[in-house]
């Protein structure tokens, strides 16, 4: 699966939209539109999915790691996983 450190300098998830971090960046803003990332449908999609792994958290009050390890064991967790890292604070790269 293709992966540069670039795009995660360049553009970011917040508040359930995806944004360049620079409001110059025509190419950057561009690979959004492209990929349809902040489609309404998609979008909606993306925060029903943020949600439910929200909800399952409350299952590991005590440990991010625990949490990251059983999020990992089944690759539907990670489906939008930039949402995910972005939502509850952490990292899966």
């Amino acid at each position: 699966m293709p992966y540069s450190d670039e795009l995660s300098k360049r553009i970011q998830y917040q508040h359930g939209m995806f944004v360049t971090t620079n409001s110059n960046d025509v190419e950057a803003q561009n690979l959004i539109e492209l990929l349809r990332w902040n489609d309404p449908g998609l979008a909606e999609t993306r925060d029903r999915h943020v949600s439910c792994i929200e909800s399952l958290r409350a299952y590991f009050p005590d440990s991010d790691e625990e949490f990251v390890e059983f999020l990992r064991c089944d690759p539907a967790n990670l489906s939008y996983i930039s949402a995910v890292e972005a939502a509850l604070g952490l990292a899966f790269t």
